[in-house]
């Protein structure tokens, strides 16, 4: 069988509000490794973290699903595309 099939997939999902986009996959059954969470609002982000990480909220089953935030878009990306591509492959092997 194919590995993303049995691993699932990572995610990218910028300016991710509360988590609808996640929502979504997940209602489609599609296997989800690992999220990477780009949102600026704190208030976004801790409703995201309520609804989707059983590491903030203990009461959520643990889906599996490995989330990592980060809170600025800028942090992403970076001036020229030297540091763009150096900050892209350290936030992959760090969801991988």
């Amino acid at each position: 069988t194919n590995s993303i099939e049995n691993e699932g997939i990572t995610v990218l999902d910028c300016f991710a509000g509360i988590g609808i986009g996640i929502l979504a996959l997940k209602r489609l059954k599609i296997k989800i490794s690992t999220v990477i969470h780009v949102e600026h609002d704190k208030v976004a982000t801790h409703v995201y973290r309520w609804n989707h990480d059983s590491k903030y909220n203990t009461d959520k089953q643990d889906d599996g699903i490995k989330h990592i935030y980060i809170d600025k878009f800028e942090k992403l990306i970076g001036c020229d595309s030297f540091n763009q591509e150096q900050k892209f492959k350290k936030l992959w092997k760090k969801a991988n």
